[in-house]
């Protein structure tokens, strides 16, 4: 999976479409931590399928993120030409934030 090109219609099985995609990215983009990530081109790959774009001090890039059959979060870290670069399974929805942020831009210095 690692080094693949992300195939974002592989999503459609096994996994579940979003019950509301855009409440989701309204409420994180909302949050001052994805500000530091860079994110932007929210985008709706499909009805199983969100990406974003990310300039962080770890990764640059794109997130992609779909719901799993476990009704958690699969996060794929890829570079803009979508090779996979990072993978994270069953994050729960109060770990999603620090999640991504652990991996696109959290460094020890950080007092937050």
């Amino acid at each position: 999976m690692i080094g693949e090109k992300i195939d974002v219609n592989k999503f459609k099985s096994g996994y579940r479409q979003w019950d509301d995609m855009t409440a989701f990215v309204n409420a994180i983009r909302r949050n001052m931590i994805t500000w530091s990530w860079g994110a932007s081109a929210w985008t709706k790959m499909n009805d199983y399928c969100l990406r974003f774009a990310v300039n962080g001090h770890h990764h640059k890039g794109h997130v992609y993120v779909v719901v799993n059959g476990a009704d958690l979060f699969d996060i794929y870290l890829t570079n803009k030409a979508g090779t996979i670069k990072a993978v994270m399974t069953d994050i729960y929805l109060e770990d999603f934030l620090d999640t991504v942020d652990n991996n696109v831009e959290r460094i020890p210095a950080y007092k937050i």
